[in-house]
């Protein structure tokens, strides 16, 4: 649209032209999860120039005007700008090669049954009575697996023991005792008993406990259920997390952590941290991470939807010394609008080993972000005495998938930071300085979750928080 600036009579002319543009959009597919659209919408105003005819003749304003001197075009720049989204890598100095780790690992005290059966499942370790008298639990050690890509593998083959170190325990302490509380589901108390009873039954018989010592229980959902009242999605996963039998005791020797020894390449202190900022008024909704060395080779990470993410130095830098590499970073806009972002990472393996770090796990009920007073002790009395001076504390929260994904990564950074509170105080009080906290809540994020999310166990052991303490 022209609208004339000068008078109809005037030779030189003048002309104010609002404009829009419309571009449709170019479908790219980067993903199979995704489907990302460009639409290009741009505005802006034109200032024309030019000289009309050497008549005195009236310009009809509908009339088209060529203009005979250059356009010069203003141009409105859109309302978002992509330099509001910024990008940052913060690497550590070396990756170490080696780190040897002493974890303190808790046993979950419940049994999971499958739906409509009340005998103990396969996949947890049961042994004959000759196998059970030379079963002890001061020599029980689970080999260090090959490959220690997931934590898991190693700490669920103690776990699925949990019955036969109960029994050796109870066994070794003969005034100790316990409580078998069985939950259904929702499909009655009676239902409940019979899976504590078959609990029993194995410990009696095979273990030779007396049944004296051993109360049973039976109820329709555990104490801290998670099926919740009007739930209504994931009711098969909460179902299968709400049959079991709780182990209960009043005596701490029973449900002891174990120790377990490890040596690990990829250490959290050896994390990378990708970071993306954006302005208020605009925010990501998902990126990607494009990582390409000297050679050429490409690894790709994400989709991501967090402001902040880490990846272990060693799966970057795989079995070389050192490399440089170029990170691209994608992603896309709450207004659907592609950013790109470049930057430069060196890393270089460190081949001396470390010191031994120290590992502690501290797991959590659904839906709890604050840990009991027993907790509390055992920060107080077991992990804070180990930590000395100018040592760094790398604190992670984790939940499991149930609920909602935000929700989670919120109750995860709860978790961390409750655990970090309490952490501080206790070594505030007995004199310790210079110690670094490195706290983040991944939430549900199953590539940095310990554990997998198949089996109850294994959402129940994801509930945590996981302490690694790395000496000065």
């Amino acid at each position: 649209i022209d609208i004339s600036l000068s008078a109809s009579t005037s030779i030189n002319k003048a002309y104010l032209s609002p404009f829009i543009s419309y571009h449709p959009y170019l479908k790219q597919n980067p993903r199979t999860i995704e489907n990302l659209s460009i639409t290009t919408l741009r505005t802006g105003l034109s200032l024309k120039f030019g000289k009309g005819s050497q008549t005195s003749q009236v310009v009809v304003p509908s009339a088209p005007i060529t203009p005979l001197a250059p356009i010069v075009q203003v141009i409105v720049p859109p309302v978002m700008d992509s330099g509001s989204i910024l990008f940052s890598i913060v690497t550590p100095q070396n990756v170490s090669a080696k780190l040897t780790i002493k974890e303190s690992f808790p046993l979950r005290n419940y049994v999971f049954f499958e739906e409509g059966s009340n005998e103990i499942p396969s996949r947890y370790v049961r042994l004959s009575k000759y196998q059970a008298a030379s079963f002890q639990k001061g020599t029980f050690q689970i080999p260090e697996p090959d490959n220690l890509s997931r934590r898991s593998n190693r700490q669920l083959s103690a776990y699925y023991n949990l019955l036969n170190i109960i029994g050796d325990r109870m066994r070794i302490n003969p005034s100790t005792k316990i409580s078998l509380i069985g939950s259904s589901a929702g499909k009655g108390p009676n239902i409940g008993k019979l899976l504590a009873e078959s609990v029993k039954k194995y410990l009696v018989e095979v273990f030779e406990i007396n049944s004296s010592r051993i109360y049973t229980e039976g109820r329709n959902l555990p104490i801290i259920p998670a099926t919740q009242q009007n739930s209504t999605t994931e009711l098969s996963l909460r179902s299968d997390g709400d049959r079991r039998v709780d182990i209960v005791s009043n005596f701490p020797i029973l449900l002891k952590p174990l120790s377990l020894v490890s040596t690990e390449n990829k250490t959290d202190e050896n994390r990378i941290v990708f970071k993306t900022q954006a302005a208020k008024y605009e925010s990501l909704q998902s990126w990607n991470l494009e990582i390409k060395d000297d050679k050429g080779s490409i690894q790709n990470f994400g989709p991501y939807t967090t402001d902040e993410i880490s990846i272990a130095g060693n799966s970057i830098l795989d079995n070389r010394k050192s490399a440089n590499y170029k990170v691209t970073m994608k992603g896309t806009t709450s207004a659907n609008k592609l950013i790109v972002r470049e930057s430069n990472l060196h890393l270089t393996r460190d081949t001396q080993v470390n010191n031994e770090g120290l590992r502690f796990s501290i797991l959590f009920d659904y839906d709890k972000s604050y840990t009991d007073a027993a907790y509390e002790k055992f920060l107080n009395d077991v992990v804070t005495p180990l930590v000395t001076n100018n040592s760094t504390i790398i604190i992670h929260g984790h939940t499991d998938i149930l609920g909602d994904k935000d929700y989670n990564l919120n109750l995860s950074q709860k978790r961390a930071e409750e655990t970090q509170r309490i952490l501080e105080m206790k070594l505030a009080l007995k004199g310790i300085k210079g110690t670094k906290f490195k706290t983040t809540g991944f939430g549900e994020d199953e590539s940095s979750a310990p554990f997998e999310n198949k089996l109850p166990e294994e959402r129940f052991y994801n509930r945590s928080v996981i302490i690694d303490i790395i000496p000065n």
